[in-house]
């Protein structure tokens, strides 16, 4: 009932109210604006002449009560408890029944079963010829999608040496897909429109260097676990770092390096708490590691699984990529994350060691802000506390 191109005939029975009669419901469920029902009124014999009930049913007929945009017919039906009877007899025992009484009124085009026969035969042409140009539509859509599919399918593959060649040459056009795509040469139809998100998912090269270029941005900006600031003025709330005010941390380090005394000579300070700084400074590194692996392992099982799909059908390219590709994925994010932690290892535990220039540079810089003495010969030096 609910298919577009259906013509609902919605019969209900004379014997019984229509208002109770569930196929009235079901109509306006799969027709609600009745454009293709058509009411049809069985057992009128039944009515009590001059009734309240037989003339409810003459207005459905008259499409008064349920409007349908194709309005009514009535039929009397053959009465079996009689006993059989010829198509004949029943015809004009119909006859005589709409020609006397209220059915009298109604027009003749609406009643009896040779009128019904013409007006279905009327309607189904106009239907067929209405819903004949997207039928033929919907045909071709699916016509060539099975052409798709059978294209994809290849050629038949019923041996064991069909089948491998089948996945030499799957393997080939995957293999070109993939160089192109590392390569950057998005010269394929498989790359589509660089606007679409699909589109975009196969561009792994870009995918991939705007993974490493925000993961940059984030070791860069949020790296460091405290944010010394200037002045008091700076700080706002952030969810990833600690902001705190220069005097602020040298309080923390003060604390610190009475918590790590060792035998250092009093008025000077274990080096072993630059270690403690740095690690504990490096703090969110891993974390940001960790997700940056993530986001390029999922950029990368998304870019294969499309990849697949295209130069394989549907059940070749599941199985391959369940059986074959996610595998060895999962593998490779494995040892990403062994080695990312065997390498973060030692920032985290080892002792901090550092040749640029820059630093040394700057530590004597910093030492003569408070100690002008140790000042460089004819260097002058920076203003400020």
């Amino acid at each position: 009932m609910s298919e577009p191109r259906s013509v609902i005939l919605a019969v209900v029975s004379a014997k019984n109210d229509f208002a109770n009669q569930i196929v009235l419901r079901l109509a306006r469920a799969a027709d609600p604006s009745g454009i293709k029902s058509l009411g049809v009124i069985s057992k009128p014999d039944v009515l009590v002449p001059g009734s309240e009930s037989e003339a409810s049913f003459v207005s459905l007929a008259k499409n008064q009560e349920v409007g349908f945009l194709l309005g009514w017919h009535v039929l009397r039906n053959m009465d079996s408890e009689k006993g059989q009877s010829s198509l004949f007899d029943r015809n004009n025992q119909e006859c005589n029944f709409f020609s006397q009484g209220i059915w009298e009124e109604l027009p003749r085009s609406l009643v009896g079963v040779d009128a019904l026969r013409t007006r279905l035969s009327s309607l189904l042409l106009g239907q067929i010829a209405s819903e004949l140009p997207s039928l033929i539509d919907e045909i071709n859509i699916k016509a060539n999608s099975c052409r798709m599919q059978l294209q994809k399918l290849g050629d038949p593959r019923a041996t064991v040496d069909e089948q491998r060649l089948y996945l030499l040459h799957i393997s080939q056009a995957f293999q070109s897909l993939v160089k192109a795509a590392v390569d950057g040469t998005y010269n394929e139809p498989f790359f589509e429109d660089a606007k679409t998100n699909a589109g975009c998912q196969k561009r792994i090269r870009a995918v991939i260097q705007n993974l490493n270029e925000e993961f940059t941005n984030k070791i860069s900006l949020r790296g460091h676990l405290r944010h010394v600031l200037e002045n008091e003025d700076q700080r706002s709330v952030s969810k990833h770092l600690i902001r705190i005010t220069r005097e602020e941390y040298v309080r923390h380090i003060e604390t610190l390096i009475k918590k790590t005394r060792g035998r250092e000579l009093p008025g000077t300070f274990n080096p072993l708490i630059v270690k403690d700084l740095f690690q504990e400074q490096s703090g969110p590194w891993e974390g940001i590691t960790q997700s940056h692996i993530a986001a390029t392992w999922v950029a990368a099982r998304d870019f294969l699984q499309h990849s697949v799909s295209y130069v394989a059908d549907g059940a070749t390219s599941e199985t391959i990529f369940n059986k074959v590709i996610l595998p060895a994925l999962k593998d490779i994010r494995h040892e990403l994350k062994r080695e990312s932690q065997e390498f973060l290892k030692s920032h985290q535990r080892g002792h901090p060691i550092t040749y640029n220039h820059y630093f040394t540079e700057t530590l004597l810089m910093c030492t003569c802000r408070f100690t002008p003495h140790l000042a460089p010969p004819h260097e002058k030096l920076p203003s400020g506390p």
